[in-house]
């Protein structure tokens, strides 16, 4: 049998990029603005990085053309206010000095800046900016390295400022969330979205939980199966039926469709559920630390309800 034809842009190459600390928080940042997974800012990026270096050799295939204009990358960046953490919006185009050297795709620039000085446009404290930005090829992006040192003594509040590692804001002094309110309601729909949406790679996903539960149920000693198992009674409640209510900490509820002959049999079901769900949570913190911190998840509720 013939198996089913590969698509033709099948991922199937794989590579282990390590980060520190500093690229982990700038890749999470990047994500979390734009919603962008992080693989595919790594593959926008390539991509980007890719047509810079092929115009660069085509320049160099074809000789000097001095009617073609080179798109220089921006020295326009954001630096955080060492006094009050604010976002800051800084130009630099005018600043420092620019030297070139040559390497094996042309010219590698160099902008090298020394304490410029700039203004915080919410305190309106002074602080200065020094560091290089790297350009190579010409109109891609190399490296960086600024340092952002302020001009006044920093009191003790200002050095122990906590700030949300989401969006920079300025938390209360000793708070214990690393999140600031909105940022942590739009980790908690992003966790539930994924957990209701079936990503929990443990196997259960949505409605296949109560058939695996009920698979459970259903293996005993023997090696036997009948298609017509039904979950063994834990209790009389005379004829009665019972369902699950699912509450999630988003604040939305889901009527499981699996019934119950005991209220005992709904409840172990609905602490199956929440032990699957932390499970989900778990796997998804070990593939995606970033993006899914375990310390943010929060177990789902239950309520057992009749049903005729």
């Amino acid at each position: 049998m013939l198996g089913r034809p590969k698509k033709e842009d099948s991922r199937e190459k794989q590579y282990r990029i390590r980060l520190n600390d500093k690229e982990d928080k700038m890749l999470t940042f990047a994500s979390n603005a734009t919603g962008v997974p992080k693989s595919e800012i790594f593959r926008k990026a390539l991509q980007e990085y890719c047509e810079k270096v092929k115009l660069q050799q085509a320049s160099e295939e074809i000789g000097d053309d001095t009617t073609w204009e080179y798109d220089r990358i921006s020295l326009q960046r954001a630096v955080e206010c060492p006094y009050c953490k604010a976002k800051n919006r800084i130009d630099l185009e005018d600043e420092g000095t620019v030297s070139t050297s040559e390497r094996q795709m042309g010219n590698e620039v160099l902008f090298e800046f020394e304490n410029v000085e700039c203004q915080c446009h919410s305190c309106g404290r002074a602080f200065t900016v020094s560091g290089y930005i790297s350009e190579y090829p010409i109109g891609a992006f190399n490296a960086e390295s600024l340092k952002v040192t302020p001009t006044e003594p920093l009191t003790d509040e200002v050095k122990h400022l906590i700030v949300c590692r989401d969006c920079g804001a300025v938390l209360e002094v000793g708070a214990k969330q690393k999140l600031c309110p909105d940022c942590r309601e739009k980790r908690k729909a992003k966790w539930m979205k994924r957990l209701k949406g079936g990503v929990k790679i443990v196997g259960i996903i949505g409605v296949a939980v109560g058939t695996a539960y009920l698979a459970t149920k259903g293996t005993n000693d023997s090696d036997e199966s009948t298609d017509d198992f039904k979950p063994e009674s834990l209790g009389d409640d005379s004829g009665r039926k019972f369902k699950l209510l699912m509450k999630y900490p988003d604040g939305t509820e889901e009527e499981e469709d699996e019934l119950f002959d005991s209220e005992e049999e709904a409840k172990e079901y609905g602490d199956y559920m929440i032990s699957c769900s932390r499970e989900g949570a778990e796997t998804l913190c070990m593939s995606n630390p970033g993006d899914y911190p375990l310390e943010d998840y929060e177990d789902p509720d239950y309520e057992v309800i009749e049903t005729e």
